[in-house]
């Protein structure tokens, strides 16, 4: 019976450490020991990274396991980087961009700027982490699978290429309705569509050599931006016809300066024909109203303005002063020292009011 007794005891035992062994084997990740983590994790299919941490009386252990994880995600995403580095070959896309003629030095910039290693690597997708704490000690694993990426930065760059496409036949017929203005603004997003598509195809052969990255359709697109950039570099050709008149009603000139000087902030140059513009402004103001009182003059300015898109023919706008002020007799201006002053103060009001309404439509 004793004999019977201790047998089922050892059983008991024997049962209770499988069990126990059990419990501990599956709470143990299959990347906890290095022999089972190559097995698993083959550096043919993934990318993986370890890291440690200790939690200590003074540390969170929230934050030890934080940390970790992120350090292990940067030791993964490292041997990626020393691959994306290893390739010193410019790609078609990156030669055609940094060495390109005759466009202007601002879209050169911004290309570089957005394919610069570190922000072209700012977000893997795809990489995930994990950790393990037995005592104080935390490991922390991260990976990804390179078949997952490839996947990606393949779809990364047919959607980068459609964009590009559509952005260059955008801002193509901005440009033959006259608006260069929006047309750089669209061209700026085809530029930032062409790091992306840099960035995708850089990664995507860092992670497979042999992989396809549209080459020659992403030559293609970048070529006509290149040309489209060359193109809108010319600023927007305004021709300003401006007839403004004084109090003595002879002509006031200096309006037209002014004019011009509050338009030129949007890059664009004036030229001396009708048939050069891209857009065509008419300004015609004079006196609409003077009083004189306890020593102060004043003078009120109206008028008419008109915004011409030269490309379409089309007269776009066409208002008098006195609604774009807001005001029922026009603008005002007011001098102690006569209406000649008077009307240059009146004057100057014009100019900013005219103006920032021009730059409103000429942008839209």
């Amino acid at each position: 019976m004793d004999k019977i007794s201790n047998i089922r005891k050892a059983l008991v035992i024997f049962a209770t450490i499988i069990s126990a062994n059990m419990v501990y084997a599956q709470g143990v990740p299959d990347w906890y020991d290095e022999s089972s983590r190559r097995a698993n994790y083959p550096d043919n299919v993934y990318y993986w990274g370890i890291a440690y941490g200790e939690v200590t009386s003074s540390s969170s252990g929230s934050k030890v396991i934080q940390k970790a994880e992120q350090d292990a995600k940067a030791e993964a995403l490292s041997k990626i980087l020393v691959s994306l580095k290893s390739r010193t070959t410019s790609s078609a896309v990156s030669t055609a961009m940094t060495t390109a003629n005759g466009v202007d030095e601002q879209y050169v910039e911004q290309f570089s700027s957005l394919t610069n290693i570190n922000v072209a690597f700012k977000d893997v997708p795809g990489l995930q982490s994990q950790h393990y704490k037995k005592g104080s000690t935390v490991m922390a694993f991260a990976y990804v699978k390179k078949a997952d990426l490839i996947r990606y930065y393949d779809r990364k760059i047919t959607a980068s290429l459609s964009k590009i496409e559509t952005a260059l036949d955008n801002a193509a017929e901005l440009v033959r309705h006259g608006e260069k203005i929006k047309a750089r603004s669209t061209a700026q997003t085809a530029v930032q569509y062409v790091a992306d598509l840099e960035n995708a195809q850089r990664i995507l052969l860092a992670v497979s050599s042999n992989a396809d990255i549209q080459s020659d359709e992403s030559s293609k697109l970048t070529k006509r931006l290149v040309a489209l950039l060359a193109e809108l570099k010319n600023s927007t050709a305004i021709y300003l016809d401006c007839k403004a008149y004084a109090h003595d009603n002879k002509p006031y000139r200096l309006f037209s300066n002014d004019l011009k000087g509050i338009l030129s902030k949007l890059g664009c140059n004036f030229v001396n024909s009708r048939e050069d513009a891209d857009w065509v402004i008419s300004v015609e103001a004079d006196v609409s109203r003077e009083n004189h009182v306890s020593g102060a003059y004043f003078v009120w300015i109206d008028g008419a303005v008109a915004v011409r898109n030269n490309a379409t023919s089309k007269v776009i706008y066409n208002e008098q002063i006195s609604s774009i002020s807001g005001t029922s007799d026009g603008i005002k201006g007011a001098h102690t020292a006569g209406y000649a002053q008077a009307s240059a103060n009146a004057y100057k009001e014009v100019a900013k009011a005219v103006g920032n309404k021009i730059s409103e439509i000429i942008k839209q």
